[in-house]
């Protein structure tokens, strides 16, 4: 079957378990997932790929991504495919790691001949391999934040542009602070985050005291975290995930920092190891992470379905907020062929371009202008744990 990128190479799932098999160990690590239905399809399988950390910084929380990957694509599968065509997952190893992340895209586009990559947190591979999945014509929903060039990439987290307006919205009118310190880890999403959080303080009565970046790599935030103390801050915001949260809150705990730490996006066992070294943490949650404490109908049904599902195939709920980024991808690639009949190349990347879905993040709505699809999303609140409870704080007043 030829698609637009003028490709013939479809497997059968015989040699696809063979070339699952033959691949083992490139790039560390490789998982393949044949999720294919028991019936036949009349349709052929639409081949997808994902360039994901099975190793490295970001391994934890985009183990917890690609749970929410792989149960979405069986549930479709089971359903039916995408529009009746299967969706055939391949995972390969991005190791955290912008190099490796380009090695394995080109793998997944060459030798997988993929028609869509469902990626996960690195917005350094996401920068380094936009050119790759640009020249291949092949769409990519990510996890992590949108590269400069962005034509064909789509989000499937909530955006730092709705971070930020909540942790600015936050800090201002709950916290009542007036100084504020930034700290973030050294990739380029966090950076530019960092930069807009700079512009946009003062428009917010908030005046930065103190900004301190991190490596992705660094065991120690002591040094930085000194630093805001000596500035006197009355709360830090910051823009990092994963491990670094802990080391952050454990930092602050040593050198007896006196101010709230709001952060960023990260999943609840992360934020909960946090709170554990400094009570004084509130965190960017999305709706799973509060469910059922959500406002809109349509959302909470949203959620409450992936939830039911996430349980039923026995996975942990702690770690629902990476897995919906990983549920919601698959399906809004299974919605816009649905809703195009395309499977392929710049007819699917328009179809994901203009797609309504209603997700377990949010609402999405892409259009051509907007590839966050969330321009008018309020589905993100500050949230901090009492008794083992995230309980919401303040909601953000834009929708």
């Amino acid at each position: 079957m030829k698609d637009e990128k003028g490709s013939s190479y479809r497997f059968g799932r015989r040699a696809f378990v063979e070339r699952a098999i033959g691949a083992a160990g490139v790039a560390g690590s490789f998982a393949a997932i044949g999720l294919l239905p028991q019936a036949a399809s009349a349709k052929d399988a639409i081949d997808v790929g994902s360039v994901a950390a099975l190793s490295g910084y970001l391994a934890g929380y985009d183990a917890n991504f690609l749970n929410g990957l792989k149960l979405a694509v069986n549930v479709i599968n089971r359903s039916g495919g995408a529009d009746g065509h299967p969706i055939r997952l391949h995972i390969l190893d991005g190791a955290s790691n912008a190099t490796t992340g380009v090695t394995v895209t080109n793998q997944l586009l060459n030798q997988y001949d993929v028609s869509a990559m469902l990626n996960g947190a690195s917005s350094a591979i996401s920068m380094a391999i936009e050119p790759l999945v640009s020249d291949a014509k092949v769409p990519m929903i990510i996890l992590s934040q949108l590269p400069p060039e962005h034509k064909w990439a789509f989000l499937s987290t909530t955006s730092f542009e709705r971070v930020i307006n909540l942790e600015l919205q936050f800090t201002s009118k709950y916290l009542k602070a007036k100084r504020i310190g930034i700290i973030y880890n050294q990739t380029p999403a966090a950076q530019t985050a960092t930069k807009t959080v700079t512009a946009l303080a003062p428009k917010f009565g908030l005046e930065v005291v103190s900004t301190q970046g991190a490596e992705v790599t660094a065991t120690d935030l002591t040094p930085q975290l000194a630093a805001f103390r000596d500035k006197h801050p009355d709360a830090i915001l910051d823009f990092m995930t994963g491990p670094a949260h802990i080391l952050e809150a454990k930092a602050a705990a040593t050198v007896g920092l006196k101010a709230p730490l709001v952060m960023g996006l990260d999943d609840t066992p992360t934020f909960q190891a946090a709170s554990a070294a400094y009570p004084d943490c509130y965190l960017s949650a999305i709706p799973v992470q509060v469910y059922p404490d959500i406002a809109d109908p349509g959302m909470k049904a949203a959620v409450g379905s992936f939830i039911e599902a996430y349980k039923r195939a026995g996975l942990d709920p702690a770690g629902v907020q990476a897995a919906a980024s990983g549920w919601d991808a698959a399906h809004m690639v299974a919605a816009a062929v649905k809703q195009s009949g395309a499977t392929s190349g710049n007819a699917l990347r328009d179809a994901i371009e203009v797609l309504d879905y209603q997700g377990a993040v949010t609402h999405w709505h892409f259009t051509p202008d907007d590839h966050t699809g969330q321009a008018h999303s309020g589905a993100l609140q500050a949230v901090k744990l009492e008794n083992g409870v995230m309980k919401v704080m303040f909601r953000n007043a834009t929708g």
